[in-house]
């Protein structure tokens, strides 16, 4: 059980007996938002921008958001103390509550809020310290564009990707959109380096704007590091001097292989290292020891 106890629509509720509606359009039709947070000694640091980013797929998929910033940094603050829980890997769940089986739909419709809270389980130290391996998953496309930049309940191309990388002993996998370019991976968004200057997928690529992909854009255009947000091939990232991705429960990881293929030296390159420095820094603890 992740969670002894879990937030629903305000309140506490004992994780078991912790229930929503079969008529719940997340589970009907996967029309919900979803938001994954670490908790570092209980506060949320880019809380902020979690919130920005699922009031803006709310609009988008036509759901009222049932509670402002402050309120949710109260919730979230009540579902750590109820759990016992300093730093902690925090769900929040936004779905349509749905009064009947069907195609109808209001405009706006009401939603609900699920929050729940478990310890933070790191990757393992060795994939900081020495790199990771990802792979490219096969017979997939990433979602259409205007549906990849929401993060959706609906969820079912990341989680069938997630069964390539688990059975073949990666630790992700690069999706490609539907004009073969690299949008983003199951769980993370990609950036390469190439003679010092560093690349990641735009938006129109199709990906999720994740939260630690813009604090690491923020921390290399503050220290004058070239950023191009841009087309990117499969070929550019075999042939990049170095390879990283970013998540909120990955933080900076270091790539070193994309399937058997070596990237640059076949370790943590140097900018990669300065980065998970400065990231781990900003955020305010380590994901390696």
């Amino acid at each position: 059980m992740p969670s002894k106890k879990i937030y629903i629509n305000g309140k506490l509720v004992p994780a078991k007996e912790a229930k929503i509606s079969v008529f719940d359009g997340g589970y009907l039709y996967g029309e919900g938002l979803f938001e994954t947070m670490l908790a570092v000694e209980g506060r949320v640091p880019f809380l902020r921008d979690n919130y920005r980013r699922m009031k803006q797929g709310a609009k988008t998929i036509g759901l009222s958001l049932p509670i402002n910033l402050a309120q949710l940094a109260q919730a979230i603050d009540k579902t750590l103390r109820a759990n016992q829980l300093s730093t902690a890997y925090v769900r929040l769940n936004l779905s349509a509550i749905e009064a009947d089986v069907g195609l109808k739909r209001s405009v706006r419709k009401q939603a609900q809020l699920v929050i729940f809270a478990k310890p933070f389980e790191p990757y393992p130290d060795h994939y900081y310290t020495k790199g990771a391996r990802v792979i490219q998953i096969k017979g997939l496309i990433n979602d259409p564009v205007h549906v990849a930049t929401i993060k959706s309940t609906n969820y079912l191309v990341k989680r069938i990707a997630r069964q390539q990388i688990q059975a073949r002993g990666a630790a992700e996998g690069i999706l490609l959109n539907a004009t073969g370019h690299v949008s983003e991976c199951a769980s993370s968004n990609i950036f390469v380096v190439k003679r010092g200057q560093v690349r990641t997928p735009n938006l129109d690529e199709g990906l999720i704007p994740g939260v630690t992909r813009k604090c690491v854009m923020s921390l290399l255009k503050r220290r004058g590091i070239t950023l191009h947000e841009t087309q990117m091939s499969l070929k550019q990232v075999y042939q990049a001097d170095e390879v990283f991705i970013t998540s909120t429960l990955k933080g900076v990881m270091p790539i070193v292989k994309v399937e058997q293929t070596k990237i640059g030296e076949g370790r943590p390159g140097p900018l990669t290292q300065q980065l998970m420095g400065w990231y781990q820094k900003r955020l305010g603890m380590n994901f390696s020891k």
